[in-house]
């Protein structure tokens, strides 16, 4: 295989990986930690505060005021709902990290199918060097590397949106990504048909 087969079939096995794992991050993409539900608390047991001994900023006695806190704070009533609060936000984090263990799960599967999907095509493609040897390059690069590619994609498409803040929007987001997977889809084609029509054709079966 000369210089010219060997960079496209180097070209054709990266972008076959990054198109398939943006695509998978697209369709699939990982379990959002930013979702404020997972970490915060709810305001109940601080309302049991407010009902029993009223809002500290319209209290007049201080001392009476604080001294109904302290008997809240040490009320079974009180303890029981931290209790329960604590057990809510428990439960929340682990159905997050089954979430995400399911994530994991689904990716490795998918991408080490795809992987040996790639690798048999570029096999029976083989007599076309560049592009058998692209895909089973792909292939190779997706089974390993494919499900932690997709990852990182998702995370910072998730980390841009919090920095972005509140206003950030999720639309826009996801139409960049799509513009990336067409892009990364075109560039594959292209590769592709220069490959045949350029660098096959004309070579025929010499390396």
């Amino acid at each position: 295989m000369d210089l010219a087969k060997l960079v496209v079939a180097i070209g054709i096995g990266l972008f076959l990986c990054l198109f398939i794992s943006e695509g998978f991050s697209l369709v699939y993409p990982f379990p959002d930690y930013n979702n404020p539900d997972i970490y915060s608390y709810s305001n109940t047991c601080r309302d049991l505060i407010t009902v029993k001994c009223g809002d500290s900023s319209s209290s007049v006695n201080y001392t009476a005021y604080y001294g109904c806190t302290n008997e809240v704070y040490t009320s079974s009533e009180y303890k029981q709902c931290t209790e329960n609060q604590q057990k809510s936000q428990k439960s929340r984090l682990e159905s997050y990290q089954n979430k995400v263990k399911f994530y994991q799960i689904i990716s490795l599967i998918t991408f080490g199918l795809l992987g040996v999907l790639a690798i048999l095509i570029g096999f029976f493609a083989i007599g076309k060097r560049s592009i058998g040897s692209g895909l089973i390059l792909g292939g190779i690069f997706l089974i390993p590397f494919g499900a932690m590619l997709s990852t990182v994609t998702s995370l910072l498409s998730k980390g841009l949106s919090y920095f972005g803040g509140s206003g950030a929007d999720t639309a826009l987001q996801t139409i960049t990504q799509i513009i990336r997977v067409v892009g990364y889809a075109l560039v594959l084609f292209i590769l592709i048909l220069m490959a045949y029509f350029k660098l096959e054709k004309k070579g025929g079966s010499e390396d």
